[in-house]
């Protein structure tokens, strides 16, 4: 099995790791998103109940 099989084709571990990276990357974006929005959305949904603990 030669490196390059075909000239338009990419490797099965070049697609592997790609998606690996990405997968990763895209869970920390999302999660560092969703700390830094927690509070925001919280006043959002319970705009009275975040002001005043009735």
């Amino acid at each position: 099995m030669t490196e390059n099989q075909a000239p338009n084709r990419v490797s099965g571990k070049a697609v592997v790791i790609g998606l690996s990276v990405f997968g990763v990357a895209f869970f920390i974006f999302m999660l560092v998103l969703a700390l830094r929005l927690t509070p925001a959305a919280e006043r959002f949904h319970n705009p009275t109940r975040a002001t005043s603990n009735k």
